[in-house]
């Protein structure tokens, strides 16, 4: 059984989209509408959550990652309380039990995690690593590799000096042309050899 979530159009606004459930599984096909609403363009419907990029003034950054995990747990609820049997009033009704009182359902464990998708954010530095890790590469490869790596360790230790946030870090979902540009203007201004 494949749960999934697409858009659908409100009355609302453009821009605003209502968040809708799908079940298939061989020729059952189940759809449903969830009382939760977004700003479509800042959705990413491969991920099924907000974009990380999504600017504060749209939706905070802990109201954003609490809105992605409930997606993420509605997801789970569904997927757990439907069988393959069910009908769209089944899925109607799975979605409004999990609305209904949220701190009194009874969610297993396996629900309470939320996609790996939402939940995981992986560094640059840390993909680097597991790059390198997994893969059987030249020694030249591997030189060059952590090369590059270094000049991504300085630039965020830069960053960090530079804009006082000690806290920076650069997380490969974030990445956007705008970050590489900064990047590739570090590198090439010399600083990157200079920290």
């Amino acid at each position: 059984m494949k749960t999934s979530i697409y858009l659908r159009k409100t009355k609302k606004g453009a821009d605003e989209m209502t968040l809708c459930i799908r079940i298939r599984q061989g020729k059952l096909d189940l759809r449903a509408v969830t009382p939760l609403s977004v700003i479509s363009q800042f959705w990413d419907c491969r991920k099924q959550c907000y974009k990380p990029n999504t600017p504060v003034s749209v939706i905070g950054k802990d109201k954003r990652v609490s809105f992605n995990k409930e997606v993420g747990r509605l997801l789970a609820f569904v997927e757990e309380s439907v069988s393959e049997e069910a009908d769209a009033d089944a899925l109607k009704e799975a979605i409004a039990r999990f609305f209904a009182a949220p701190e009194k359902q009874d969610i297993t464990p396996e629900q309470r995690q939320t996609p790996a998708a939402v939940e995981e954010r992986m560094s640059v530095l840390e993909g680097f690593q597991r790059y390198l890790g997994e893969n059987d590469f030249s020694s030249r490869h591997i030189s060059e590799t952590r090369c590059i790596e270094r000049k991504i360790k300085r630039y965020i230790e830069w960053q960090r000096r530079m804009n006082g946030i000690e806290s920076y870090e650069m997380f490969l979902d974030d990445l956007d042309p705008a970050v590489l540009s900064n990047f590739r203007e570090f590198a090439a201004s010399g600083k990157a050899t200079r920290l």
